[in-house]
């Protein structure tokens, strides 16, 4: 039986790295998830940055290559990570709230963002559902 034998004396962050990059093609992964695992490789990268090893060019691209997406929807993805508010990132976490109508939504003033969850929860029986990016 073939067995493939890890080198311990790799660094913990390049091991993890290396899960992550293992597990990346085995599922379509949701906005969410790949914002949640592109900020993770960006802290990584910075990790081994730090241990040494050499990252030329923009940090932004290297873990846009890493997460299989492009820089545009890492930038987007940035945006709602930082932006959207509490009240709906579980409803974006669930997938009930589109990359599109959460990135719309996260660029909106909070007070706005606080009205359109608040209005749209009060139709859906106190859940974030059914708001598109054309109706925000």
């Amino acid at each position: 039986m073939p067995v493939i034998r890890e080198n311990e004396s790799r660094s913990p962050a390049l091991q993890e790295l290396a899960l992550i990059f293992a597990n990346n093609d085995t599922r379509k992964m949701t906005s969410f998830e790949t914002a949640k695992q592109a900020e993770r490789v960006q802290a990584l990268l910075y990790q081994l940055q730090e241990e040494g090893v050499p990252f030329p060019g923009r940090m932004r691209d290297h873990v846009a290559e890493a997460c299989k997406v492009s820089r545009t929807k890492l930038a987007n993805l940035k945006v709602i990570r930082e932006h959207l508010i509490e009240d709906a990132k579980p409803a974006w976490e669930r997938g009930d709230l589109s990359e599109d109508a959460a990135l719309k939504l996260a660029r909106l003033p909070e007070e706005i963002q606080k009205r359109i969850v608040a209005s749209n929860k009060k139709r859906n029986n106190g859940r974030v559902r059914w708001l598109y990016a054309q109706t925000i």
